[in-house]
């Protein structure tokens, strides 16, 4: 069972082009500690959050309209900010070698697994630091 107060104080973005389902997670994320949720809707907005903001993990929704958000893993990976996929492809999802040992959970998801998700992804951070 992972340590659910690993979220606790911390900062979050969330990448996700359905607005309710951000609002969810957005809350979700609140609720189980975070001090503060970026939401953006697409890459370029979330580039900017990645780049001028304290971010300690991200929830990205693979599927974003005509993008996805994989063109992300790059600048997250340099600053070293860990990340959830969420995703509506199922288990058939190819991920990128440079997203490593990262997550992909499915939608529609439940509150549960996105917060287990999110603690191992922070705590395989820690780990490595």
């Amino acid at each position: 069972m992972p340590n659910l107060d690993i979220l606790n104080g911390l900062t979050g973005l969330i990448v996700e082009d359905n607005m309710i389902i951000a609002l969810d997670a957005e809350q979700l994320l609140l609720d189980h500690g975070m001090a503060h949720v970026f939401t953006a809707a697409n890459v370029a907005e979330a580039r900017q959050f990645v780049e001028t903001e304290s971010v300690d993990v991200a929830l990205l929704d693979v599927n974003l309209g005509s993008e996805t958000s994989f063109s992300l893993i790059a600048p997250l990976n340099e600053r070293g900010v860990p990340y959830v996929f969420v995703t509506g492809y199922g288990e058939n999802l190819d991920l990128p070698p440079e997203a490593g040992a990262t997550e992909a959970i499915n939608k529609p998801f439940d509150a549960a697994r996105v917060i287990e998700a999110v603690s191992r992804a922070l705590a395989r951070r820690q780990a490595a630091a």
